[in-house]
């Protein structure tokens, strides 16, 4: 049990806690998340609750309670850093751009060198119409990324850098990888190189 010691919330909290796992282990995440959100009213300061039902929330898409619940964690503890990332992932589902930006800044003031909010953090200025601060979260996510299993994420970066004129290359690389464009741009090269 690992909510039951004091260090991670004992009493009745811890309990629930616990309650909530085992009913994830057994399949029934609705239930999961009754019993962490009643672990948080038993003790709002149990941080291990909300990392526990934030997932809950987003795979119910529940954002205004996951909102509701991630930005008393964040007032209340302003150092929890997955607390931030997810209320910045809450805002921007529900079209709250600069609210999302705010708590991507946070996250990332506290873990500046992990990649994944960057990538989110850019998705949110760009929809605020930041252009230029768009364009710098995604080129730091690119120096980050190191995962090759984000190729969906990292090919993301690359296509907004190239949306928002960043990086006029990054389009033109990204056509070239689709087969017909390959190919017409071979030709085009050929042309190009029997013409000097």
């Amino acid at each position: 049990l690992r909510w039951a010691s004091p260090a991670r919330g004992g009493g009745l909290a811890g309990s629930l806690g616990d309650e909530g796992d085992a009913l994830v282990a057994a399949g029934d995440p609705v239930a999961a998340r009754r019993k962490y959100e009643a672990a948080i009213a038993a003790d709002v300061d149990l941080l291990e609750a909300y990392d526990a039902a934030a997932p809950l929330w987003f795979a119910a898409a529940d954002f205004t309670t996951a909102i509701a619940h991630l930005e008393r964690a964040t007032l209340r503890h302003p150092e929890h850093a997955t607390s931030w990332y997810q209320l910045a992932y809450a805002y921007r589902r529900r079209d709250r751009w600069h609210e999302a930006i705010l708590s991507y800044e946070a996250y990332v003031a506290l873990r500046p060198g992990d990649p994944k909010p960057w990538f989110g953090l850019g998705v949110a200025r760009q929809r605020a119409g930041l252009r230029d601060q768009a364009i710098a979260a995604y080129r730091r996510y690119l120096e980050l990324e190191r995962d090759d299993g984000q190729a969906e994420y990292l090919d993301g970066a690359r296509a907004a850098i190239a949306e928002l004129g960043g990086d006029r290359d990054a389009g033109i690389r990204l056509l070239a990888r689709l087969p017909i464009i390959g190919a017409v741009m071979a030709a085009l090269q050929r042309i190009g190189n029997l013409q000097r």
